[in-house]
This record gives C-alpha cells, sequence and structure tokens, in this order.
C-alpha cells in the first residue's frame, strides 16, 4: 500500500515538473505525460479495486467483475508504459539524427 502512495506522489511530481518546465512539443506527444499519467491513474486506482474486491470476498459476494476490472487496467497500465516507450524511442532517434 504504501509503493502505491508513494508512485503517486512521484507521478504528481513529475506533472508538476512538467508544468514548471514546459516543452514546445504537445504534451500528448511527450513521453513523460503518458508515463505519469499511466502511473498515476494504476496506483490510485489498483489499490481502491483490491481494498473492494478484499471486502467483498470476506462477506461471500461475487467479484469476477472487479477481476475483470483489475484485469483491464492491467492491460491498460502496461499497453500506456509501451506507448510511452515507443514515444522517447522515437523522440531519441529524432533528436540522435
Amino acid at each position: 500500500m504504501l509503493s502505491y502512495i508513494i508512485f503517486a506522489l512521484f507521478s504528481l511530481m513529475l506533472f508538476m515538473q512538467m508544468l514548471n518546465q514546459p516543452k514546445e512539443t504537445n504534451i500528448y506527444k511527450q513521453s513523460t505525460f503518458w508515463l505519469g499519467g499511466a502511473v498515476l491513474v494504476f496506483s490510485v486506482i489498483s489499490p481502491l479495486c483490491f481494498g473492494v474486491d478484499f471486502y467483498l470476498s470476506n462477506h461471500h459476494i461475487e467479484t469476477a467483475v472487479l477481476g475483470n476490472i483489475i484485469l483491464y487496467l492491467n492491460c491498460a497500465y502496461y499497453a500506456t508504459l509501451g506507448y510511452a516507450i515507443n514515444l522517447e524511442k522515437k523522440q531519441s532517434s529524432v533528436s540522435a539524427i
């Protein structure tokens, strides 16, 4: 649980740094935006889903829908990280030329 809080705080600090030192490129084409956004959303929603899942399973309530939400959240998280890596790779290859 502590790691999720630390990740959320670091991603918020990354967004603050992005706002204090803006670049001339579009924000949607910056890999740091996608990295920070993915970490922030994942770090906030994951513990909530796991907490609700734990509560519902303790009260013997079906949690299949919540398991699907966690699965799709993981897929979106890793897809966004892949997109951020792809953007960074494109930016580094353009700057190397």
